[in-house]
């Protein structure tokens, strides 16, 4: 071959260009950002953190906090610093990877150590995951907080199943706060974690079934579940009129739907309680259910072959408990019976952000575990 260099001498070189990974078109953008959880009207995550490569270069907390306080000052308690600790080893995972490391932050269990008394229930992993991907969508740029940034995603688009949080503003003000779970791109469960109309709490134990933002907001969600989210944009058209004259729109729910698909999923379809460690196949005890700090009932169970074969209630605290425990636990005879214990993840997607749910789920999880 004259002119040219031998074939032979080229294909090291071609084996070599094989063999160098392929530029991925879903890498993470290089940069500096700034990424934020914000819930109930405050900050609980603010993530400052570096790309460059398309790998995580550095990740480190400025607010980390939550109702009970600021998990990074010197005045944290003991459960605080705990927390705090665990946390700072899941934003140390990221670092040197790509968005592979943040998918890895759903099996929080895996990166963070327990500490002390705290377990791997306790990490909200999917708050830093949310204030991740928040980072990406404000793109560096100074965006308000708590004042109503927004970024929507197309309804119409493929979303991974899971459970998601989305968050809506009017006027400066957290208006609705939901929580949804998808399967297949269906909604199969949506709840209001907040639902504020007109400086009302909607969901106070005092407001009018009649009020009109209830009525609008409630009727459209119920509409949607069991339908594919690309039906909330229909939202946008619905709207209530009142007595008084006035009209309340649901665009508001088709915004927080959009808001919560932009931030990727809060939980992961799979996420469980508690680490998935060997449970027995056989046993047979009790677990004390505590809520707000104070036991409000004791859950005798038996597991026979590694399935549940009863559970029931003794010692319930108080008449609200009472009914809301009696209703969960046919939920779970009726969901758990015959079932392994990892069946227990299925009742987020029937009561999702329940507390006294939680507070049951874990209260299992811990005595199969112990």
């Amino acid at each position: 071959m004259r002119g040219g260099i031998p074939l032979r001498r080229l294909l090291p070189f071609l084996l070599l260009l094989l063999m160098l990974p392929a530029a991925r078109a879903d890498a993470l953008p290089d940069g500096h950002f700034h990424g934020y959880y914000a819930d109930g009207g405050s900050v609980q995550i603010e993530l400052d953190f570096t790309v460059e490569n398309g790998r995580f270069a550095s990740a480190a907390y400025e607010t980390l906090a939550y109702r009970d306080g600021d998990y990074l000052s010197a005045t944290a308690t003991q459960t605080q610093r705990a927390i705090a600790a665990q946390f700072e080893q899941l934003a140390s995972s990221l670092t040197g990877g790509g968005e592979e490391r943040i998918e890895a932050l759903y099996r929080p269990e895996a990166l963070a150590e327990p500490v002390d008394a705290v377990t791997g229930a306790t990490i909200k992993s999917g708050k830093l995951v949310h204030a991740i991907w928040d980072g990406f969508l404000r793109a560096g740029e100074e965006l308000p907080v708590l004042t109503g940034f927004e970024a929507a995603a197309p309804l119409d688009g493929a979303y991974p199943d899971g459970t998601y949080r989305g968050f809506s503003y009017a006027q400066g003000q957290e208006q609705l706060a939901i929580q949804f779970s998808l399967t297949d791109g269906v909604i199969t469960a949506l709840s209001f974690r907040r639902l504020n109309w007109n400086g009302h709490n909607c969901l106070s134990d005092d407001a009018s079934a009649q009020n009109p933002a209830i009525t609008a907001f409630l009727g459209a969600a119920n509409d949607l579940v069991g339908k594919p989210v690309s039906r909330a944009a229909a939202l946008c058209d619905f709207s209530v009129d009142t007595a008084s004259g006035a009209t309340v729109s649901a665009r508001p729910l088709a915004q927080a739907i959009g808001d919560a698909l932009a931030h990727r999923p809060f939980r992961d379809v799979q996420d469980t309680v508690l680490p998935e460690d060997a449970l027995p196949a056989d046993k047979a005890g009790t677990a004390e259910v505590r809520l707000n700090g104070e036991t409000c009932c004791t859950v005798r169970y038996v597991l026979k072959e590694g399935r549940f074969a009863s559970l029931r209630a003794e010692g319930i605290a108080g008449e609200d408990v009472a009914e809301r425990m009696d209703a969960l636990l046919d939920t779970l005879l009726d969901t758990l019976l015959d079932e392994p214990p990892e069946a227990l993840v299925r009742l987020y997607a029937l009561y999702p952000g329940d507390s006294l749910m939680l507070a049951l789920n874990q209260a299992l999880w811990t005595a199969l575990s112990e």
